[in-house]
C-alpha cells in the first residue's frame, strides 16, 4: 500500500509539473537573434536580399530587412506574453527593381499582433484574430562541430560583400581546433575553441602585414571575427558565425 501511495504521489507530481510547463508562454526573451521570412501572409518571398528580423533580447532593440529595405525599431520588453507590436518599426526608403516583396513584408509586420512557436526553429506570426500572417525560421539553425572541417569561402562579414586582392577564405581544423586563411590581402591564422550550444570563440589570430589597394573588406572581418560567439546553419545551406546576440556576423560557403 505505501509503495502505491508513493507511486501515484509522484505520478501526480509529474503530472502538474509537465501542466505547469504547458502553460508558460514564450516572452520577448525568447524571441532573441535573428529569423528569416519564409512566408508572409501565404506569400513566398523572392526579395534581392533575404528578408529576416533580428531582435536583441538584452534591450529590445529590432533590425532587419524588407527584402530590399533596412528596418530599425525597438520592441516593449514587458509586452504581455505571446504579445508583439512591429507597427513603429521604421525602414530606409531605397527604391528596388521588385518592391512586391517589400510591400507584402510591411503589410504582414503591421499585422502581427502576437507570435507562438512551432518546435524551436519555426517562429510563427499571428493576427489579432490568432490567423498566422508569417512563418520564420531560426537564422542560427544545428550545426555540428565536425561539419566544420576543411575550407570555406567568406561571402560577407558584417553585411558587407566579400572583396580583395585575394579570395576571402577561411579553414577550419576540427581535430586540433586551428584556423587558418585569407582575409582578402593578408593571411591569418591561430586557435579556436567551441563549447556546448554551439558555441564558438575564435583567439588571437597571427596576421602577415602587406598592403593592398583594397582592404577594407580584411578590416572588417578580422574585427568581428573577435565578436564571433556561436555558429550554426544558415536556412539557404550556408554557414554563418553570430555573436552574443544572434546577430550574423559572418557567411560562409562551401
Amino acid at each position: 500500500m505505501k509503495m502505491y501511495q508513493k507511486f501515484m504521489a509522484a505520478a501526480a507530481m509529474a503530472l502538474a509539473l509537465a501542466s505547469c510547463g504547458a502553460g508558460k508562454q514564450a516572452t520577448i526573451a525568447d524571441l532573441g537573434g535573428e529569423w528569416v521570412i519564409t512566408s508572409a501572409d501565404g506569400n513566398t518571398l523572392n526579395a534581392e536580399t533575404t528578408p529576416f528580423i533580428g531582435i536583441n533580447a538584452a534591450d529590445g532593440t529590432v533590425y532587419g530587412s524588407t527584402g530590399c529595405n533596412n528596418l530599425v525599431g525597438t520592441l516593449d520588453k514587458n509586452q504581455k506574453p505571446g504579445t508583439v507590436d512591429f507597427s513603429q518599426l521604421g525602414s530606409t526608403r531605397m527604391m528596388c527593381a521588385d518592391m512586391t516583396s517589400e510591400r507584402i513584408v510591411m503589410d504582414m509586420l503591421n499585422k502581427a499582433k502576437g507570435y507562438k512557436f512551432n518546435g524551436k526553429s519555426e517562429l510563427q506570426l499571428t493576427d489579432a484574430q490568432g490567423n498566422v500572417v508569417a512563418l520564420l525560421q531560426k537564422r542560427n539553425g544545428k550545426m555540428s562541430e565536425s561539419s566544420l572541417q576543411g575550407e570555406w569561402k567568406i561571402l560577407s562579414a558584417d553585411g558587407m560583400p566579400a572583396s580583395g586582392e585575394s579570395t576571402p577564405t577561411i579553414w577550419f581544423d576540427t581535430e586540433e581546433n586551428l584556423t587558418h586563411g585569407n582575409a582578402g590581402c593578408n593571411t591569418f591564422n591561430g586557435e579556436y575553441t567551441v563549447g556546448k550550444d554551439q558555441a564558438l570563440r575564435f583567439g588571437t589570430m597571427a596576421v602577415t602585414m602587406r598592403m593592398c589597394d583594397d582592404m577594407e573588406f580584411e578590416q572588417k572581418f578580422l574585427q568581428v571575427l573577435d565578436q564571433v560567439a556561436t555558429f550554426g546553419k544558415l536556412p539557404n545551406g550556408n554557414a554563418g558565425l553570430f555573436d552574443e546576440n544572434g546577430r550574423l556576423l559572418i557567411e560562409l560557403a562551401r
